[in-house]
């Protein structure tokens, strides 16, 4: 697994309370238990046709664009473009949605899509809210197949919840950085670390000059240098604490960085 890869994993944010609340304004399941390679799940939640109609709207506005009116997706979604990308996959039956739990789902709204595969899909985390996402969601599923429909929440049900990855970002930063950084991240705990949260400047670099600044160090005028923690801290553990970092940043910081993440390229070594 390279850099890239290990990073998107790690700066994944968890959504387990997006999945709470989808999970919570679902009617009450009926019907019998989903019972798939001998594990059983309870009953399939009924959509509620507000929630459907509400996620019909947004989807449209948000997403028909690339995924097509009707959820049909791209034709020759499968074929690879000469970038490398995949082209907008369908949403409804006849694609492969319905056999990624809701948390991945969530999170791939969230987040965008994996940048390792550069793929185009952007994320929406400062467009929709936690609940229009999730109604996004229910729309997809009112358009599934009963198969579908139970393999889905059979899937979402039994998937293994997904760490923090902010918090587990903040207990690295508290134990390698927070000494020169302060506990907040606040900065110039010792000179001349700078704040790392929205007070300056961190969000003006893209995440592989975070990255390098991390693994390598950086230069100062100063007599105090920044370190290098390649020798200290794993490709995972630098990821969780730019995750963590990024989580300090106003919505307005996080999608400018976003976008120079975008236009950025990572040097060839």
């Amino acid at each position: 697994m390279n850099r890239q890869s290990r990073l998107w994993i790690v700066a994944r944010l968890t959504v387990s309370i997006m999945l709470t609340v989808l999970l919570a304004r679902c009617s009450a399941p009926s019907g019998a238990p989903v019972v798939i390679n001998g594990t059983a799940v309870p009953p399939v939640p009924t959509l509620d046709p507000g929630r459907v109609a509400r996620g019909a709207a947004l989807y449209a506005q948000h997403c028909a664009a690339c995924h097509g009116a009707n959820l049909e997706g791209a034709s020759d979604w499968k074929k690879r473009l000469p970038d490398g990308s995949l082209p907008p996959p369908p949403h409804g039956s006849s694609g492969h949605t319905w056999h990624h739990p809701d948390a991945l789902l969530l999170n791939i709204m969230t987040q965008g899509g994996d940048p390792t595969s550069n793929s185009k899909m952007p994320p929406f985390r400062d467009k929709l809210t936690q609940e229009e996402m999730a109604a996004i969601l229910d729309f997809f599923k009112s358009r599934w197949g009963k198969q579908e429909r139970e393999f889905q929440w059979w899937i979402t049900m039994t998937a293994i919840p997904t760490p923090d990855p902010v918090a587990l970002g903040r207990e690295v930063f508290a134990s390698h950085c927070a000494r020169c950084h302060g506990a907040q991240a606040e900065g110039h705990a010792v000179e001349p670390a700078p704040a790392l949260d929205a007070s300056e400047h961190a969000w003006h670099h893209p995440d592989w000059q975070l990255h390098q600044f991390i693994r390598d160090g950086k230069y100062s005028l100063s007599p105090v240098q920044m370190p290098a923690f390649a020798g200290k801290l794993s490709d995972e553990q630098v990821g969780l604490v730019i995750a963590y970092i990024k989580s300090l940043w106003t919505d307005e910081q996080r999608l400018s960085q976003e976008d120079m993440n975008q236009r950025s390229v990572l040097p060839t070594p």
